[in-house]
């Protein structure tokens, strides 16, 4: 005769996933991961990690010594920062992506102004999906001797996405200069060190003396709540 089994079933246990914070009334758990750069030889790669790491570089910095006269915004920097998920994850919500950049004219009478876009998009190895985009708010630079610098905390408002195990998400901070038709010199990057170190680059007059250079993501995930 065959043995019978009184009360619900076992199920099998969901995987352990640990937030920084949970939104209870939007079963909402937010992760915080850094932004920083990773060295291959002279080439550079760009990562998401929840560990507070050196990045190989402080800050990824660019450079016009006559810069085009141009009066409308274009895209000077577009760094891709990815995690590849270990297990299925559903992102769903508000992000808060913190992008410090940096942006110097020595041109006294000229202004340039800037600010960052951010796009959070899905790689799955064959296909890039756009999930949301955002940008910062406008800074004004008017030529001086020194840099001007700005933590651009952009909200980010992310609908329902499923990722796979071995999918990946990437944070795209892109920098959008405008000259102002100034024909002028100008240096400008973005900040991406987790440990948020000072530097100074004496030759393109750009530094992290005064700013931090830490680079955040507070990423959403739906959460089961149900027990």
């Amino acid at each position: 005769m065959a043995s019978t089994i009184s009360g619900p079933l076992p199920t099998a246990a969901r995987p352990l996933v640990n937030f920084d914070y949970v939104d209870i009334s939007t079963g909402t758990g937010y992760r915080e991961y850094y932004g920083g750069a990773l060295a291959s030889g002279a080439l550079h790669s760009y990562r998401l990690s929840d560990n507070v790491f050196y990045s190989d570089k402080v800050s990824t910095i660019a450079y016009h010594s006559s810069s085009p006269a141009e009066g409308v915004y274009t895209k000077r920097q577009d760094l891709d920062f990815d995690l590849k998920f270990a297990l299925p994850q559903i992102v769903d919500g508000t992000a808060i992506i913190v992008v410090p950049h940096s942006i110097f004219t020595s041109n006294v009478g000229k202004t340039v102004t800037g600010f960052v876009n951010v796009r959070i998009r899905k790689w799955d190895g064959s296909n890039v999906i756009e999930i949301a985009q955002a940008s910062g708010a406008v800074v004004n630079v008017p030529g001086s001797d020194s840099p001007k610098q700005h933590q651009a905390a952009i909200k980010v408002i992310c609908p329902r996405t499923k990722f796979k195990k071995g999918d990946t998400i990437r944070v795209t901070a892109e920098h959008y200069i405008n000259f102002n038709n100034d024909n002028t010199s100008c240096s400008y990057a973005i900040g991406h060190d987790p440990k948020s170190r000072t530097y100074v680059d004496k030759d393109r007059e750009l530094n992290w003396a005064s700013a931090a250079s830490v680079m955040s993501c507070q990423i959403p995930f739906k959460v089961d709540i149900t027990g």
